[in-house]
């Protein structure tokens, strides 16, 4: 309701200071005074009608306020998923809409006839988006989650970000061998390892350890550790096993600061392992363990390092999709013989120039492999070992010059033997 009455202005009031019209301004105001006071009344019976209306109006505003928000929220969980149907598998992360309006987030891989809306939790988790409005460049904004579980529930909506550090987590290259060390990680135990297809939460492979006689550590160094310090990462991986207390992660930044995850309790499920770490300012790296503690076999699938406090399995490294699991071209090892300098050619079958070219070099006494890279498109001589081999290769092929007389590399050993090419093997691996 509007206010319509309107207020007629007063005569000019009589004065003293004018005693010629006093009379008559007097006789004019006394006799406006009393449309005035009717005006008066008529004004504020409309002016409370109307306040009461605004009353209601705020009420019901900040009503549809909220439906909006709420309605609002719902379409950014919901978003990129469907209705959910009795018929279809879903898998860990994946979101899909309830008959009750609401979206509801996956917590195990294979649910399928599960109805979200009756679930008791154990498989789907309703997503709840937390909201700050006032950000002036963007409508909304998600808040920090309070603990891991409810960014969990978010369906992975969270104010970090969430670029794995670690490469080859999900253990998808073994270029030495199914029973050698990951590519990318090292070892440093007696323990056997072994490429798993069967058991696997994550990628095409997991790591397989089984105790030997030592504390088992499998790492790898992060690059560019120094963009880290005083910052906190969270390190996390998979875990199976069925022996309690053996099984835990490890990370530290070559300071006093080495930081523990709980152990696996040995249930035989994959269980989720996390350990954060605030990296000091006198950090000299970061080295993330995967560890084996006692007798017994333990499994890991999907390591994840990231900037943050809140590690969500699984998210693949950058450089991990750089290049195909496998090498587009193999040639097997080979030996090169020792009588002259060697040209080893190699017809790759590519037809274009590789994008990356690696030429592994084993040793056939100690069964150490030594890689050396070369770059798209041009020749590489490994100066740092008095340049004993030359790569060379085209949309064709690919040519080793191998120099006799020159040695390849030096052994650690008490006596520092250096060991010459003839003691080694050779393999090719080309991407296009």
């Amino acid at each position: 309701m509007a206010i319509n009455q309107q207020i007629t202005d007063l005569p000019t009031p009589p004065s003293r200071s004018d005693p010629e019209n006093f009379d008559a301004r007097a006789d004019a105001f006394l006799a406006s005074l009393d449309n005035f006071a009717d005006e008066v009344n008529q004004w504020a019976q409309e002016a409370n009608s109307t306040a009461d209306e605004v009353n209601l109006n705020t009420e019901l505003t900040t009503t549809y306020k909220n439906q909006t928000l709420e309605a609002r929220d719902n379409a950014i969980a919901s978003a990129g998923c469907g209705l959910w149907k009795s018929d279809i598998t879903y898998n860990t992360h994946d979101r899909a809409i309830g008959s009750d309006g609401y979206t509801y987030l996956s917590l195990i891989d294979g649910n399928i006839g599960n109805d979200p809306t009756t679930d008791d939790g154990s498989r789907w988790q309703k997503i709840k988006v937390i909201v700050k409005e006032g950000d002036p460049e963007v409508p909304f904004k998600v808040a920090p989650a309070t603990s891991a579980d409810e960014a969990l529930a978010r369906g992975q909506i969270e104010s970090q970000g969430f670029i794995n550090l670690i490469q080859n987590g999900n253990f998808a290259s073994w270029s030495g061998g199914t029973a050698s060390t990951p590519d990318g990680w090292k070892k440093a135990g007696d323990s056997s390892l072994a490429q798993d297809s069967t058991n696997v939460k994550v990628g095409p492979y997991s790591l397989s350890i089984t105790y030997g006689t030592v504390l088992e550590q499998i790492y790898q160094d992060i690059p560019n550790w120094q963009d880290y310090r005083e910052s906190t990462l969270t390190f996390g991986c998979w875990v199976l096993t069925s022996t309690p207390n053996i099984a835990r992660l490890k990370i530290h930044d070559a300071t006093t600061n080495i930081q523990f995850s709980p152990y696996h309790t040995g249930d035989g499920t994959w269980q989720f392992l996390t350990v954060p770490i605030t990296l000091s300012s006198g950090a000299t790296l970061i080295r993330p363990h995967l560890l084996v503690e006692g007798t017994g076999t333990v499994i890991y699938s999907g390591a994840v390092l990231v900037k943050g406090t809140l590690a969500l399995p699984y998210q693949e490294n950058p450089l991990d999709r750089a290049l195909p699991r496998s090498a587009d071209y193999d040639s097997g090892w080979f030996t090169v013989s020792r009588t002259a300098n060697n040209t080893v050619t190699l017809a790759h079958g590519l037809r274009t120039i590789p994008k990356l070219v690696i030429v592994q070099i084993k040793d056939t006494t100690y069964g150490y492999i030594y890689t050396h890279i070369g770059a798209n498109g041009t020749g590489d001589v490994n100066t740092e070992y008095q340049q004993p081999l030359t790569v060379r290769y085209d949309s064709t092929y690919i040519l080793l010059d191998i120099y006799i007389g020159q040695y390849l590399v030096q052994y650690w050993t008490a006596s520092a033997d250096w060991i010459q090419h003839d003691n080694h093997e050779w393999r090719v691996l080309a991407w296009r």
